[in-house]
């Protein structure tokens, strides 16, 4: 049987010349409640991608926003493919 995840994901922007948005998180086991290290994370069409640290944190810098796939992949856990929808908050004035 395999386990399952608990993804918590915040998407934002930060403020500079070139735009650039941070899709970051923690990543718990969802039984546990305990933070999973080493959870590889990837956006397969922007070839970019980050793998948690020992608390179960992310972060993964954008240079551009849109809807994309993020898929979560952990060895005994199940293969998660999430959308996830990255606002330039700046594109709202």
């Amino acid at each position: 049987m395999k386990n399952s995840f608990f993804l918590l994901v915040f998407a934002f922007s930060s403020i500079s010349l070139i735009s650039q948005t941070v899709v970051s998180g923690k990543i718990t086991d969802g039984n546990t409640g305990q933070p999973l290290q080493g959870v590889n994370l990837w956006i397969e069409i922007l070839e970019n991608g980050a793998t948690t640290d020992q608390a179960g944190n992310y972060q993964i810098t954008l240079q551009e926003s849109g809807e994309f796939r993020l898929e979560v992949s952990y060895l005994g856990y199940r293969t998660e493919k999430i959308k996830v929808l990255v606002v330039d908050y700046r594109d709202w004035e």
